[in-house]
């Protein structure tokens, strides 16, 4: 319940009631299941969402130490590195998380970027390899599984599969044409595309995060264009 919570009101723009809805289930958790690795992780979730970063770090952590194979500990700790600017911290742990779940899609494609922005390219493609493959996988069984299309989209894109990125990002969208996630990940990859013009069009209809779009290294092609810049501060 306490997932649930959070993610209405991260994905789908819940509002306050989520965020406390979120946070009594969570505190319940971990009443209940006090030596439990996901309640801990959906403790830390919880907090993120109300913005405790601290107190989320120690939920997380304390997870990680529970069972140092529960992949959610290391990929929600890292996406909540993420949006407060701790790109070296949130690459760290994603590549844990990829390293501890070799079927995840998500975390090399989180991963990749921070690592291009370091200027490590050889390492970043790769992440984007990784996360072509594990998204491939994915889509091969679900092939309406729009996050793993628009997450691949970005990877094969900047693996050169330029006509099959599009075709992907386009599927995506025609699945889920309202989802915040999808729009995001999508205007990612047109930015990645070198069609920002379109990226911007999508974020500017978009309810979203302005943590996240003050710190996703793949949206620097856009810092200093007007239009990207009037958005961040209607989001503030």
């Amino acid at each position: 319940m306490s997932d649930a919570c959070a993610c209405r009101a991260h994905y789908y723009q819940g509002g306050q009631v989520d965020i406390e809805q979120a946070d009594r289930a969570s505190i319940k958790a971990v009443e209940l299941a006090p030596l439990l690795a996901e309640a801990h992780t959906s403790r830390g979730l919880s907090l993120t969402m109300s913005k405790r970063f601290e107190d989320a770090v120690g939920e997380f952590e304390k997870a990680a130490h529970l069972d140092p194979n529960h992949f959610e500990a290391y990929y929600e700790y890292g996406r909540a590195a993420y949006i407060q600017g701790d790109l070296s911290l949130a690459l760290k742990l994603f590549q844990k998380a990829a390293d501890v779940n070799p079927d995840d899609f998500q975390s090399p494609m989180l991963a990749a970027p921070i690592l291009l922005k370091q200027g490590n390219t050889e390492a970043a493609m790769e992440m984007y390899r990784r996360g072509a493959v594990a998204a491939e996988r994915y889509v091969a069984g679900q092939p309406e599984h729009a996050r793993a299309l628009y997450f691949g989209a970005g990877a094969l894109q900047r693996l050169g599969e330029v006509e099959k990125a599009a075709d992907w990002a386009k599927r995506a969208i025609d699945i889920d044409p309202d989802d915040t996630a999808t729009r995001y990940n999508v205007a990612c990859y047109y930015t990645d595309a070198g069609k920002y013009e379109l990226a911007l069009d999508i974020l500017e209809q978009s309810l979203t995060s302005k943590e996240w779009l003050e710190s996703d290294p793949e949206l620097d092609p856009l810092r200093d264009d007007p239009r990207f810049i009037a958005l961040l501060k209607r989001l503030s």
